[in-house]
């Protein structure tokens, strides 16, 4: 699992006021174990992760906002270029495969890739392709830091910002990195967290979702 851009700050802060490596060694192991255990980014109070339902498959979500349109070739992608916010059960596609990352995520570091060429054989695959979208979470995240993972990656499909979790929290704290294949109502088909380790898998996981 995975730190946001708060937790980073705060490792940083420590590194810099260790003097004393005996104790440094004490301190760092305990605060990457400590940013490992919320995968949300923030410190997650108890009232909090009471309240958080956790996403399970088979389960319907209720109404998501996701936000403004990350720009306008997402509009198009997604067909709804006319769209001033966007809300996940009113994307026109009969499953929406989202993808909840955080930029500062190794791990979600790993997934882009696989998950770049996941879009791609759905864009050359005329059957997919007019009936599955794909989009990301960024948990924590602004759209500064979006634009420059976006450009490392050479990525396609949108990713809409989430810098205060809300989004995150609605589809029940999946990840980072997480994977979510939906039907267009909000019914959940598949869920993943974690690294992709069998992309073959997965993909025949999606046909077979499609051909249902």
């Amino acid at each position: 699992m995975c730190f946001h851009a708060a937790h980073r700050i705060m490792f940083h802060n420590i590194v810099r006021k260790g003097n004393d490596m005996k104790r440094m060694r004490f301190v760092l192991p305990v605060m990457l174990a400590f940013l490992c255990v919320f995968p949300g980014g923030h410190t997650v109070s108890a009232q909090t992760e009471l309240e958080v339902e956790k996403m399970r498959v088979g389960k319907t979500y209720p109404e998501i906002l996701l936000g403004a349109l990350p720009g306008a070739d997402a509009g198009e992608y997604l067909g709804m270029a006319d769209a001033e916010t966007v809300v996940l059960q009113q994307i026109p596609a009969r499953l929406v495969i989202i993808d909840v990352l955080n930029v500062f995520c190794p791990d979600c570091h790993k997934n882009i890739p696989k998950l770049n060429r996941l879009y791609n054989i759905i864009q050359n695959d005329a059957d997919l392709k007019s009936d599955i979208r794909v989009i990301a979470i960024a948990a924590g995240n602004d759209e500064k830091q979006i634009r420059m993972f976006a450009d490392q990656y050479g990525i396609r499909f949108p990713i809409f910002a989430d810098p205060e979790d809300a989004v995150y929290y609605r589809l029940g704290a999946v990840g980072p990195p997480g994977l979510i294949i939906t039907e267009s109502a909000g019914k959940v088909r598949y869920l993943h967290e974690g690294v992709i380790k069998d992309f073959d898998g997965l993909l025949e996981t999606i046909r077979d979702i499609h051909r249902q």
